[in-house]
């Protein structure tokens, strides 16, 4: 437990202290309160993630996921944004949970830092169908560099049921 706290106050300090260039985008000053609609390219992103534990645990194929997110709804204040992801478990039977993403952009940080939850929605059961299941883990993220036509993002998952320190590396198409 000492080597996840440890390993989890590490990366909020590398993800707070980094010094990689991000360009920030240009407010659109037309652009209404709600933005409802199709998710843009932009909108959408893919990765990777796992929990942190031992390093045999950590990297093991049971503890390992990918994800996709895609932010279906925009609100202008703190450039928060709402939408839905998925992860889909590397073990051995199909495993999947479906996620309500909330998140918004920390003041002063150059749009470089994020914070929000995610409620779970639905997860798959043991008899191959899907549950409801309630579950909320709290959500900080860090951009951390544009690569191609996208973004580069980190965030950390915390106080979840089934991994209480998470973890995802994401690109934004």
């Amino acid at each position: 437990m000492k080597k996840m706290l440890m390993a989890a106050v590490v990366a909020i300090l590398v993800m707070l202290g980094g010094s990689v260039a991000f360009a920030q985008d240009d407010i659109d000053n037309d652009k209404s309160f709600f933005d409802l609609g199709a998710p843009d390219l932009a909108d959408i992103s893919a990765g990777w993630g796992s929990q942190f534990a031992e390093e045999e645990e950590t990297f093991s194929q049971d503890a390992q996921y990918a994800t996709v997110q895609a932010d279906i709804l925009g609100i202008d204040l703190f450039d928060a944004t709402s939408g839905l992801g998925a992860q889909f478990a590397f073990g051995g039977e199909l495993e999947y949970t479906v996620w309500s993403l909330n998140r918004a952009t920390i003041p002063g940080t150059g749009e470089r830092v994020y914070a929000g939850s995610d409620l779970k929605l639905i997860q798959s059961a043991d008899d191959g169908g899907a549950e409801g299941d309630f579950d909320v883990r709290i959500v900080t993220g860090y951009r951390l560099a544009e690569v191609g036509p996208g973004q580069l993002r980190f965030e950390l998952y915390f106080i979840e049921e089934d991994s209480p320190i998470g973890f995802a590396l994401l690109y934004g198409f």
